[in-house]
């Protein structure tokens, strides 16, 4: 249990950093793992992984943002690779993003291919890459309003604004990369929640610094963008208890951001240790803080392999007398394919389970 407290008391402090970031972002980042890291493609629990995230922030403020992203990834035995126990990761996902009353839209494309190596029954070492196809589109439908329509008095939106632009529309492609690892440690005592997990990486995003202007001027480049990542999962050995203390970290241009904090989940049954004939069923609590700008409470109910996560960014910034201190409401959705039965799978690379 020293590692355990080490890691926390770890987490608590990282967490007392400033924040900022360029980038949409959700606070579940483990939820949407292509969006945090391209070499994690394929590197799940079993075979196949879904994920679905909505997020909706600041409320308070007029039609401020909301995010919704899907995503699915799997590993695939490739019976043309000559190295024994190394693997390809496919991932594809979809992000749409809405900001402000203009409604910016934001609608993006991706997919990842990494290439993964066992290194052991316990490490597995990853080296992803992610191109994305996106397109920015702002509209003018009457929702914005404009210096001309101010009459001296207050805004009269009976005005004409003069902008007749109607909507205008730009496209590029992202390209990222990224390197994972993961680490398993099976059953050590009798429940099969008696393990060890981890997984850290580090990822590049934004290789080619896309332009995202409208008109095509310069100077609107996306920053290029760093994270780093780390998450382990510690059973109470022959308790139907375990902690998972995660921490993330993003440097975008003059930008940072830190999140990190701790689920707890309590086990009501568990996959039998030899035969996995029952499955999962389990709650959660977390508590996460984003720098000095947010904290998080978040609940997640997992049965059968299917996992619902909600959390709430309680905004503790300057912010709080803008939005009245309210933030984000995240919700994920998360389907593990433990056994393959999708694809049929079978008993290929088990060496993927958790």
């Amino acid at each position: 249990m020293k590692i355990t407290s080490f890691i926390l008391l770890s987490v608590i402090g990282l967490a007392s950093l400033q924040v900022n970031a360029q980038d949409r972002h959700f606070s579940q980042f483990d939820k949407s793992p292509m969006y945090l890291n391209p070499g994690l493609a394929g590197l799940g629990k079993g075979f196949n992984r879904a994920n679905a995230n909505y997020r909706t922030q600041w409320g308070a403020l007029n039609k401020a943002y909301s995010t919704m992203a899907f995503s699915i990834d799997m590993p695939i035995l490739s019976s043309s690779m000559n190295v024994e126990n190394a693997y390809i990761g496919i991932g594809l996902d979809f992000m749409s993003d809405k900001a402000g009353t203009g409604q910016l839209t934001s609608n993006q494309f991706g997919l990842t291919l990494s290439a993964m190596l066992l290194a052991n029954t316990k490490n597995t070492l990853s080296l992803g890459f992610r191109t994305a196809f996106e397109q920015r589109v702002l509209k003018s439908d009457g929702s914005l309003s404009w210096d001309n329509q101010w009459n001296g008095l207050e805004y009269d939106p009976t005005l004409s604004s003069g902008e007749n632009f109607g909507a205008l529309s730009h496209s590029y492609f992202d390209f990222s990369t990224g390197f994972a690892w993961k680490y398993v440690e099976k059953n050590i005592g009798v429940s099969a929640f008696d393990k060890l997990t981890a997984n850290a990486g580090i990822a590049y995003f934004h290789i080619n610094k896309p332009d995202r202007t409208f008109y095509g001027f310069e100077g609107d480049e996306k920053y290029s963008k760093i994270v780093a990542h780390a998450m382990g999962t510690f059973g109470l050995r022959d308790q139907y208890i375990t902690i998972t203390p995660a921490v993330y970290f993003a440097h975008q241009g003059p930008y940072n951001m830190i999140l990190a904090g701790s689920t707890f989940k309590y086990l009501f049954r568990s996959d039998t240790k030899y035969t996995g004939f029952l499955t999962e069923k389990a709650i959660g609590l977390g508590l996460f803080f984003r720098g000095k700008d947010a904290m998080i409470p978040s609940f997640l109910f997992e049965v059968a392999g299917i996992e619902f996560g909600v959390n709430y960014d309680y905004t503790i910034s300057t912010l709080q007398k803008a939005n009245n201190g309210v933030g984000a409401f995240e919700f994920s959705l998360r389907w593990l394919d433990t056994y393959g039965v999708l694809f049929k799978q079978g008993d290929k690379h088990v060496l993927f389970m958790d």
